[in-house]
């Protein structure tokens, strides 16, 4: 437990008196620093925790821990170096086939939540392109310049670098729509969107108030995995709420209204109140108050985040469940409703068999929503009328 609360203490990069005044506590008190270390790494926020300790409470720590701390940075800077250049490699790749894209999370989330590009860590390379690119000119691309497909999981490609081991997830949306129906425009977000440095060159990544809706879908979503969601998701959250006072919330909370996901906004900020402090931003109170059990909500990522895992100690064990946690985090009948959304991705939503029945140019990439559903029934009806296979025929 007090290696816990450590680490929440800790975990950030912004330090005022009281925390600083319970840090020098905890510290004094004898953590377990085998545990300690172990539970930073296990929920990727080493580094940040290094950066607190190092820099106020060198004096306090054991020599052996600091050492230990300074490794783990050095360790994450070298790593987020490659990266990044591999980031810029990419970058230069897609725009040099006219291929639009987004960068969010590792470097680009680095530079606008963090302000540092060596306090957050990260494992891969994520990219968001428009659907018709995804299906179509991306697998091309990114093939002949030796990314190899090493995972397709339908919302989701992933990508391996032959010389580095580098991994690049390209995404065509930003959640499965299946357990969290998501679905901003891609283009708006692009025009939106802002370019960043990264490695020498300049990437295009989301605005930061963009990056902030994404970054509370992002911990709903990862609520909705078998595994637990790492503290720094929240932490993401946290550092774009305190060193991105600018944000218009207003704008937001309307945006975040239109899209859906107001209430999953209300409950990834007020994680990040309950656990690193962060500031509410008062545009989201009036919102807050209409989430139903807002504090069991809170406490069930809680929960997740730092529980044993078998889920005998939850207070609402029902939202292991990701269907049942989706319709209690969403306002809307229509996103709520599982069966709603798997209707529309069965029916509506194209796929790689829609892309390959019709080669259209990506202009008209709106049609694909009616050849999907006249491909399917083409299908349906051949195989009542008992007629062979055909072109069409395969896929779902």
């Amino acid at each position: 437990m007090r290696e816990r609360e450590l680490l929440l203490c800790s975990a950030r990069t912004r330090v005022d008196a009281p925390v600083q005044a319970r840090i020098g506590e905890l510290l004094r008190a004898g953590p377990d620093w085998d545990g300690f270390l172990r539970l930073a790494h296990a929920h990727q926020v080493l580094p940040l925790v290094a950066a607190t300790l190092c820099a106020s409470f060198d004096a306090v720590c054991p020599p052996s821990a600091i050492e230990r701390l300074r490794i783990a940075m050095r360790a994450t800077a070298l790593r987020n170096l490659v990266l990044a250049r591999r980031l810029a490699d990419v970058a230069r790749l897609l725009d040099a086939a006219a291929i639009p894209y987004i960068a969010y999370k590792g470097p680009t989330l680095s530079d606008i939540a963090y302000g540092h590009a060596g306090l957050r860590q990260f494992g891969d390379l994520d990219v968001w392109v428009h659907r018709w690119d995804y299906h179509r000119s991306v697998p091309r691309v990114l093939a002949d310049h030796g990314w190899v497909l090493c995972g397709d999981y339908y919302f989701e490609r992933s990508y391996r670098s032959d010389g580095d081991a580098v991994v690049l997830d390209v995404h065509q949306f930003l959640a499965h729509p299946r357990s969290l129906p998501f679905s901003p425009r891609f283009e708006a977000l692009l025009a939106r969107g802002s370019d960043v440095p990264v490695a020498g060159s300049t990437v295009r990544t989301l605005a930061p108030a963009d990056l902030a809706l994404v970054l509370c879908v992002q911990l709903a979503k990862d609520m909705t995995d078998e595994r637990s969601p790492p503290l720094v998701k929240v932490c993401d959250i946290a550092e774009l709420l305190r060193n991105r006072p600018d944000l218009d919330w207003a704008s937001i909370e309307r945006e975040a209204r239109r899209l859906g996901i107001l209430h999953v906004v209300c409950v990834a900020v007020a994680v990040a109140a309950e656990l690193l402090d962060a500031p509410v931003p008062a545009e989201l109170r009036d919102a807050s108050r209409k989430v139903v059990d807002l504090p069991g909500l809170v406490r069930h990522v809680e929960e997740r985040m730092f529980g044993d895992g078998d889920g005998t100690a939850f207070s609402r064990p029902e939202l292991r469940d990701p269907l049942a946690w989706n319709a209690a985090i969403r306002e809307r009948l229509r996103d709520r409703s599982a069966a709603l959304a798997a209707l529309e991705q069965r029916v509506l939503t194209p796929n790689e068999y829609d892309y390959a029945f019709v080669r259209l140019p990506k202009r008209l990439n709106a049609v694909y929503r009616l050849i999907k559903p006249l491909r399917l029934a083409w299908k349906h009806g051949r195989a009542l009328a008992g007629a062979p296979p055909g072109r069409g025929d395969t896929g779902r």
